[in-house]
């Protein structure tokens, strides 16, 4: 799990590199909450393809 409370300024949450990863193609979760504690339901991206 990864958490990070810095704001995205620059529309880069972050920047991950799937080539240390074992396993392809991968499933990431990535769910947002904003200040007031409210979140959607995760989005979830495949990669690693």
């Amino acid at each position: 799990m990864l958490y990070r409370s810095e704001q995205a300024t620059s529309g880069l949450l972050l920047r991950l590199n799937l080539t240390t990863l074992p396993g392809r193609p991968l499933l990431i979760r990535l769910t947002a909450v904003d200040r007031t504690g409210n979140y959607p339901g995760p989005c979830v991206v495949r990669a690693g393809e």
